[in-house]
């Protein structure tokens, strides 16, 4: 199959910790309508955990409504797109991430648990994180938006394991490359997945052992009108996870 190529738009948000939306808007309009942007998606009032958000991929929201509880995806479907993940093919593989961030469109709960724990059984993790060394900026893109999603009990109420299965992978340091990244969506999904994934108090330590808190106060500190929307609240988010678990570490 060849891969629809999308780009994300930003939702705003008003409060550090609100759920909000990043939506996959297609390059190319699909459906005949001459203007693919989707309306304005007002950031869902659900109570979420302090600092963790959610980052969806919708192609064309069209309602006001937060997710709600998804059905399963077929066992035969959910296994073809993860280990897609596994091909040989960087093409293939590419195709199969942006499938797997189509499924998480929506999704919570059980159907999320599912999503979460293919990626995790399968070994499709890995291949995820490391295409975000790759020069597409799309499969970046992809791959930060399902590593936020999942890493957030506002989606997968279990993310804690899939935390803990990308801590084990060592990768870290390539979703914090993209906290640098010149293309500011990439950057907003980046520092999105990182501060979901400091909810975890090993990867706030290791996000300040990384030595990268300057890059973040100098985005939460940017006011420009070029600065990319969310930037500065999810760099804030980042810091205040990170801070908050050298403070509960130091009083142990």
């Amino acid at each position: 199959m060849t891969a629809l190529r999308s780009g994300y738009r930003l939702a705003q948000v008003d409060n550090v910790g609100s759920e909000v939306w990043l939506w996959q808007v297609p390059s190319g309009c699909l459906s005949g309508h001459k203007n693919c942007a989707p309306p304005f998606w007002q950031a869902p009032t659900t109570a979420l955990r302090p600092h963790e958000l959610r980052l969806s991929s919708r192609m064309a929201p069209s309602s006001g409504r937060p997710a709600t509880e998804s059905r399963l995806v077929p066992e035969d479907e959910l296994y073809e797109k993860v280990e897609g993940l596994l091909s040989d093919e960087l093409e293939d593989r590419i195709d199969a991430l942006e499938d797997v961030a189509g499924l998480l469109d929506d999704a919570v709960g059980a159907r999320a648990t599912q999503i979460g724990a293919a990626m995790r059984t399968r070994g499709a993790l890995r291949p995820m994180l490391e295409l975000l060394d790759d020069d597409d900026v799309y499969a970046q893109q992809a791959a930060l938006q399902v590593l936020g999603n999942l890493a957030s009990d506002a989606v997968d109420p279990h993310s804690r394991r899939t935390k803990e299965a990308v801590l084990g992978l060592g990768l870290f340091d390539r979703v914090l490359a993209h906290l640098h990244n010149e293309k500011g969506a990439t950057r907003v999904l980046a520092l999105g997945a990182v501060q979901n994934l400091c909810v975890l108090p090993a990867f706030a330590v290791l996000l300040d052992a990384a030595g990268v808190a300057p890059k973040l106060r100098e985005l939460a500190a940017t006011r420009s009108r070029d600065a990319p929307a969310n930037q500065a609240h999810y760099a804030r988010g980042c810091l205040a996870n990170m801070e908050a678990a050298i403070a509960a570490k130091a009083g142990k």
